[in-house]
Order: structure tokens, then sequence, then C-alpha cells
């Protein structure tokens, strides 16, 4: 599989969302607390924080003619500077049906997939040197994979040693922690992915930075015969 776009470009709904949260002034900068660390948040961090969360909400409530109370927005654990990463879903029971959203939010604006990703590796900094572990990178890349279906990567060893107990001998053979490597020169991550996403439930994905901060993902699904 190719380089995924975001869906800046071609989807409807996400016109709406840059529509309803086109003000910079709605959102400054955001971060999270950190993986498998306690960062304490000051009152202007977990205020902005809120500011990212109505952001999304405004958005989706708009796109999908609901209250904003009946929009569930959950910041990601993770730390990246100016930006808060986050899940949301809708009550079913409003929105007529199930309706998973991801991306982030940096500066006031939602941007998704892998025009999010690379918002994110240039927040970090990332390059050669690899400022940030591969289970951190696989976390939110990982849940940023597609701005429509829920998806995650194994950042854990209990959840892979489960899933080799549970899934088929492929599958099995596949289920590994993240780990660093280099593609044509490149700092590159590989992580394990399951989604909702009907026909790609588990996939083995390279993640590769490129110069210029854009992502390109190489996916390979993983199917038991």
């Amino acid at each position: 599989m190719g380089k995924r776009p975001g869906l800046v470009i071609i989807a409807p709904w996400l016109a709406l969302w840059l529509a309803a949260c086109g003000n910079p002034a709605v959102a400054g900068p955001a971060s999270a607390s950190g993986v498998n660390k306690t960062n304490a948040k000051g009152p202007a961090q977990m205020a902005t924080t809120e500011q990212d969360i109505a952001v999304v909400q405004r958005a989706l409530a708009q796109e999908l003619q609901v209250a904003a109370t009946d929009v569930k927005v959950r910041p990601v654990s993770v730390t990246v500077p100016g930006i808060t990463v986050f899940t949301a879903s809708v009550n079913p029971g409003k929105a007529g049906r199930h309706v998973t959203r991801t991306g982030i939010v940096e500066g006031g604006a939602i941007y998704t997939e892998t025009d999010a990703m690379a918002r994110v590796a240039r927040a970090w900094h990332y390059d050669a040197r690899r400022p940030v572990p591969p289970v951190t990178v696989a976390q939110v890349f990982g849940t940023l994979h597609s701005a429509t279906a829920e998806s995650s990567a194994f950042i854990d060893d209990d959840t892979v040693q489960t899933y080799k107990k549970v899934s088929g001998p492929k599958r099995a053979a596949a289920a590994a922690m993240p780990t660093e490597t280099t593609v044509d020169g490149r700092p590159a991550v590989v992580y394990c992915l399951t989604s909702s996403a009907r026909g790609t439930p588990f996939s083995v994905v390279t993640a590769i930075v490129k110069p210029d901060g854009k992502i390109e993902l190489r996916a390979q699904p993983v199917l038991e015969d």
C-alpha cells in the first residue's frame, strides 16, 4: 500500500470541520501528558486542551447536526508540543450510526491522517537522531492511521503476547513491538496495527519520515488462509 493522503482535501465532512474551527483564536498550542511518565499540567495547558476539545466537538456536531454534548472527545496521552492528538465518537442514538473520528488540533485547526502525522513529526523534530521512542511514534501514528476508523498499534508486550495466542499462525508470527529501522536512508518505525476498517483488520506498517517532514506509510496486510 502506498502513501495515504490526508482527508483534508477529499472528505466533505472535514471541510465542515475546518470551517467550524478556522479561527486561530479558538485554540492555541496544546500538549497532553507523556507516555509512561507523569507530567504536571499548569492551568494554561489544561485550559488549552479543553479549548481543543471544544474545537472538535463543535466541528463534529456541525457535521452531524447533533449537540456538542453528544460528541465525546478523548485526548491521547502523549506529549506533542503545540498539538492535541484526539479520538472522538458520537452518541449513536443521536447520530443514527456509529461515528469515529481521529486527528489532531493545532492552532485551532483540525488535521488528519498523514497530514496530521507530518505535523506531529515536525513538532517532535523527528529525524535520524530519533528523539521520540518507537512505541510513542507507533501510538500516535496508529491512532491517526484512518480519520474515520478505529485503529491502534501494539505498544505493550502483554498485548503482543495475548494476540499471538488468539490469532491465526500468520498474524501470530507477525505480531511484534514497534521497532526503529531505516528505509532508503530515512528514519522509519515499523509497527503492528489493528483496525476496524473492513479488509485490513491487521497490518504491519512502516512509517517513513522524509526530509521535508512528510510521512510515507507502507502497510502490508497480514491475511490468514
